[in-house]
């Protein structure tokens, strides 16, 4: 079942990017179909919830935390055995406001 609330956010607040799976877990592209910004979410709507975190149009999860920054990515604990990895370039490139959280600037 869609959660169409989360859905109308997340086109609002981040148009063009999308989530897709291929039979294993969810990862969220970019509009221009080039990169992946996160990937390895247990849910779509986890993977949205991020997408609408990234884009500050909604605070983190008080459950949620980013861990393991790197020079290519990070994790993000989000309360599931499966901890989603972010890459930094994608992130820098569309969301550089919430990347500098992670990699600090």
């Amino acid at each position: 079942m869609v959660d169409e609330s989360l859905l109308d956010r997340v086109k609002n607040a981040a148009p063009g990017f999308y989530t897709e799976r291929d039979g294993g877990f969810w990862y969220i592209v970019t509009p221009d179909h080039a990169d992946r910004i996160g990937e390895y979410f247990v849910s779509r709507d986890t993977a949205r919830l991020f997408l609408l975190v990234a884009a500050g149009a909604e605070p983190m999860p008080d459950h949620w935390r980013v861990i393991d920054a790197s020079r290519l990515s990070a994790m993000v604990e989000v309360g599931n055995s499966v901890i989603p990895t972010l890459w930094r370039r994608p992130l820098e490139q569309h969301f550089p406001t919430f990347a500098a959280t992670i990699w600090h600037g």
